[in-house]
């Protein structure tokens, strides 16, 4: 009767019948198997999509508080349309991180987060000619300049920049 509980749970009702206890228990081994391989795959796949759901739905929780700041401080049709198309648009592409966006990496040492803005800082800086010449000098120092000199900041296309 388990074999038959099994086969009626998984969708394995055949016509195919084992007639020995070494078969019957072989089936049911292949059925709970099956069992756990499909629950794991709908799992898997309800797990994704209330990933993908939970990012929109914070996408459009955005760009509803925009609207509605838009609206309050009645700002014109037109560049009301154009703040929101640039905002979904580049909620829609993801932008590169900054060591800032990483939380977890104030948990690591002082000294590994120089290390670590050096080595993001370095292939950048040594593509001036000055700076690639006080590299080929001295690296390590050159690494500790950048620790402590250089700064990073991340801008999407079509901003404007003023220093």
């Amino acid at each position: 009767s388990l074999h038959w509980a099994m086969a009626q749970i998984t969708l394995g009702a055949m016509e195919v019948s084992p007639t020995t206890t070494t078969e019957r228990l072989f089936t049911i081994l292949c059925l709970v198997l099956g069992l756990l391989c499909g629950s794991t795959l709908v799992s898997s796949l309800s797990s994704s999509m209330v990933q993908i759901q939970l990012m929109h739905l914070e996408r459009n929780k955005q760009m509803t508080t925009l609207r509605r700041y838009l609206h309050q401080h009645s700002i014109n049709a037109h560049l009301s349309q154009v703040v929101q198309k640039q905002a979904w648009e580049r909620l829609a592409r993801s932008a590169r991180l900054n060591s800032a966006d990483v939380p977890v990496l104030k948990l690591i040492s002082r000294e590994l987060r120089k290390e670590l803005h050096a080595e993001v800082c370095v292939p950048h800086l040594i593509r001036h000619p000055l700076f690639r010449l006080l590299h080929s000098i001295d690296a390590r120092r050159f690494r500790q300049f950048c620790s402590l000199a250089a700064e990073t900041t991340m801008h999407r296309s079509g901003d404007e920049i003023s220093v």
